[in-house]
This record gives structure tokens, sequence and C-alpha cells, in this order.
């Protein structure tokens, strides 16, 4: 198995992470601008809550770190599917994470 540290130095994987970073902040912004309405979501509130690391509520709803992350921060709007499981997870209807607001 080849050490992909010894092919690509440190810097390419930080440089990936922001490149990542970039991309989901640029749909985000091209999507919000299709649309009348912006998702809102105490996915925050009910994380701090519980006492959940990013990390922890990823694994438990199957995604990454990343996607919690920008969806806090109100860039990242789930899917149905995402929104739900999150919901389950907490033991709370959907409409008490995520709700709509028009713009």
């Amino acid at each position: 198995m080849v050490n992909l540290m010894l092919v690509f130095p440190k810097q390419y994987f930080t440089f990936g992470k922001v490149l990542f970073t970039i991309i989901i902040e640029v749909i985000t912004i091209a999507s919000k601008q299709n649309s009348g309405l912006t998702i809102t979501n105490k996915v925050y509130e009910y994380r701090v809550l519980n006492h959940l690391s990013q990390t922890a509520l990823a694994k438990a709803v199957g995604v990454s770190k990343q996607t919690i992350l920008v969806m806090e921060k109100g860039n990242y709007s789930p899917t149905l599917k995402l929104a739900f499981e999150i919901a389950i997870f907490f033991k709370v209807d959907i409409t008490d994470i995520f709700g709509y607001k028009e713009n």
C-alpha cells in the first residue's frame, strides 16, 4: 500500500479541505439565489444541548463534519432524508429543528 503522505505533501491535503469548503460555499450561494425560501435550522442548539461534537453528530447521521459545520452556519440546506435523520436522532419532530423563511 502506498503511503499518501509520501506521494502528496501535507499542504495538498490542507488545500483540498479549503477547496472543498469554497466549493460548498459557492454552491450554497448559487442555490440561495434561485429560491425565494431559505431553510433555517437549530442543529447547533440541539447538538450543544446534547453535549455532542460536530464529529459525533456527523458520524451518527452518516455525513462529514464539514456538512454539519456548513449546515449550522446556514450555508447548506440538507436533503429531506438528512433532515429526517437528524430529527430522528434527536427524537424530535422535523419542524422542531428545521423551518423556512421567505427571502
